[in-house]
């Protein structure tokens, strides 16, 4: 499950959907991007090679998916038509999600410059000042012999 703009969107909600156009394979991947502060669902999709869709159907193919996933999802999505094999296959499991909404490339710092400008190594869990000492959870009990 994917948030975009505030919604939860499932790919198999996009797959149903990528199934119901004959023109359209089943190999499709979703990319989400962050262009400023709203999120952009990117669909690749690949035309089907025995049923060889000229431009106009792929084009209108296109625009109906597109439609279709904002009218029943509610996200509004841009639908790209890649080439025959234009997504990579995979031996195992399909990636079908590419998140690039939270690269660190992106936010132009990493943990390195993190810890660098902190003073500590980035993976220190340590708070600034030391932990207070407790004693036992149930004090009387401790007391009593």
């Amino acid at each position: 499950m994917m948030i975009v703009r505030g919604v939860n969107v499932f790919p198999t909600q996009i797959e149903e959907l990528l199934l119901k156009r004959p023109v359209l394979t089943s190999h499709y991947q979703i990319v989400l991007t962050k262009e400023g502060p709203l999120d952009v669902l990117t669909l690749n999709v690949e035309p089907c090679p025995e049923s060889a869709p000229d431009a106009v159907t792929l084009d209108s193919a296109r625009t109906a998916l597109a439609y279709d996933i904002k009218a029943l999802i509610g996200v509004s999505a841009e639908v790209n038509v890649l080439a025959v094999n234009g997504i990579e296959r995979s031996v195992g499991k399909a990636w079908r999600v590419v998140d690039k909404r939270n690269a660190p490339a992106l936010k132009g710092i990493t943990n390195s410059a993190a810890a660098a400008t902190s003073g500590r190594p980035a993976s220190c869990g340590r708070r600034d000042r030391p932990r207070r000492r407790r004693g036992p959870r149930n004090s009387r009990r401790a007391r009593c012999p």
